[in-house]
């Protein structure tokens, strides 16, 4: 886990108070691969707003709210004060589990650590200002493992894991989709289909690498050929 720069409202709230602060989780299996979660306690993570800011495209509803606590459409709104949603968007979605799941976040890595938490993380993010303010050090983050022999026998629970991913790939999927996903499979899929590919870039973002390159004097070649 860790905690970042403040993007994200608190649930009934429309300022920026908290960060997206992913969480990320693995599981090791045996013959199947392992099971990897990662994601951030917001509706979206802070770079799909960039995304749709460089293919200027709107975002949709229940991303992100403006100040005055309508929803954010136009990307640009960021550099106005909007802030991304916490996970679910509003209560009846499920909004207080994501504000809760972002607090928890917060609290482990910044408030536990002596890190800075909430509104005081220092920023990272292009695009967004500064704070003016710290409460503690730098960024915090939370890292935890377990070790499965004091539970189980590492084997049979590794062979456990094998069934139940077995088990849930077998649910029966929606009518327009081909099948039910583990977490991990769009990022392995992803990555075979850019190994024979190639990663696709916006135009915008290869200027920013650009950018970026020239001001460290680092030769880039063009990646669009």
């Amino acid at each position: 886990m860790t905690n970042t720069s403040k993007v994200v409202a608190p649930l009934y709230g429309a300022e920026r108070m908290l960060g997206t602060n992913p969480i990320a989780i693995g599981f090791p299996a045996k013959e199947e691969p392992a099971i990897v979660i990662d994601f951030a306690t917001s509706t979206v993570s802070f770079g799909k707003v960039e995304i749709q800011m460089r293919k200027q495209e709107a975002l949709p509803e229940g991303w992100a709210i403006r100040p005055d606590g309508k929803s954010a459409l136009n990307p640009m709104d960021f550099m106005e004060g909007a802030a991304l949603s916490p996970l679910g968007s509003d209560k009846v979605r499920g909004g207080h589990k994501g504000y809760g799941l972002a607090a928890m976040v917060d609290l482990l890595c910044g408030v536990l650590s002596g890190a800075n938490w909430g509104p005081f993380v220092p920023t990272f993010a292009v695009g967004i200002p500064n704070v003016k303010e710290q409460v503690g050090k730098g960024i915090g983050h939370f890292m935890g493992a377990w070790d499965i022999g004091s539970f189980t026998d590492p084997d049979e629970f590794k062979a456990r894991v094998d069934e139940w991913i077995q088990v849930i790939r077998a649910t029966h999927p929606l009518p327009d989709q081909e099948k039910v996903l583990i977490h991990g499979d769009p990022e392995r899929e992803a990555l075979k289909t850019r190994e024979n590919t190639g990663i696709p870039l916006l135009e915008a973002v290869v200027n920013d690498l650009k950018e970026v390159s020239g001001d460290r004097g680092i030769k880039m070649p063009d990646p669009l050929g």
